[in-house]
């Protein structure tokens, strides 16, 4: 990914995640050969961890909002970190108490996935679907193939 584009995702996540009022907003996608899926930018973390996650596609938040093409709510119950460790790494690395992920679509495939999260208040699901909406579609239009 080049420059310009990465600044102008971390713009779109900057902004969202002041909109959503969340503590965390990041954007995955498949990788050239949809072998794995990777965190590649977010706007709120507390550390770099997300970066070396690679996920099989079904695998963690990101594979059942592929899978499914749809919108999937995880709120966390308390001191359940066991479950959320091996099912969403990404969820335990930033200490999420809460998260909505959001299918990015490209002519109605899913190729990628914007996660909102909470570390400690719980989401508003429906306010940040409609927040996330446009997001999802500039997103779109970024890693659409001209032609």
């Amino acid at each position: 990914m080049d420059e310009v584009t990465r600044k102008v995702i971390d713009r779109i996540l900057d902004e969202l995640r002041n909109t959503a009022s969340s503590d965390l907003a990041a954007l995955a996608w498949k990788d050239e050969e949809g072998r794995r899926i990777r965190w590649i930018a977010a706007s709120g973390n507390r550390n770099e961890r997300f970066r070396r996650m690679a996920l099989k596609p079904g695998k963690g938040i990101t594979g059942e909002v592929l899978r499914a093409g749809r919108m999937v709510v995880i709120a966390q119950a308390a001191g359940d970190t066991e479950s959320t460790a091996c099912d969403h790494p990404i969820m335990l690395a930033e200490q999420l108490q809460s998260a909505v992920a959001i299918p990015v679509l490209i002519d109605h495939k899913a190729y990628g996935v914007l996660l909102l999260g909470n570390r400690s208040s719980p989401l508003d699901a429906d306010a940040l679907l409609s927040a996330a909406g446009s997001v999802t579609e500039q997103l779109s239009r970024l890693f659409k193939p001209a032609g």
